[in-house]
């Protein structure tokens, strides 16, 4: 069984370069480019992710209400949160609900990391 993702990423060329890397190492990730689309999808079917990774910044309403919001329906799911914004810290996510805060620019392998790690302590 394949650990699935759900991203929320708007930039298109960068969601697809992660679900592709991440694809690579099996897992299955299902992406949304704005926060009411990928709410909408969780609250239909929460319980056919396993992790979810967005972008704080995102059409619809920021990443810190959408963690919110998920957190209310799968009380226990890994959510990481990536950002740009340097005034956000990890501390900030974890009062949202959320596990992580990765560093946009980010690398892929640091992102890997963070993944491993949050379904080790998860799961």
């Amino acid at each position: 069984m394949r650990f699935k993702i759900l991203l929320i990423e708007d930039e298109e060329n960068l969601a697809d370069m992660v679900a592709n890397f991440l694809a690579a190492l099996g897992y299955d990730v299902t992406i949304r480019h704005n926060s009411c689309q990928a709410l909408q999808l969780f609250k239909n079917q929460s319980d056919r992710f396993d992790m979810i990774v967005t972008d704080f910044n995102i059409p619809g309403f920021q990443g810190d209400q959408l963690i919110v919001e998920c957190r209310k329906l799968q009380p226990n799911i890994p959510i990481l949160l990536w950002t740009a914004n340097r005034t956000i810290t990890a501390q900030d996510v974890q009062q949202w609900g959320g596990n992580a805060l990765l560093m946009k620019p980010f690398n892929l392998p640091d992102l890997v990391g963070i993944i491993r790690k949050l379904i080790k302590i998860e799961t």
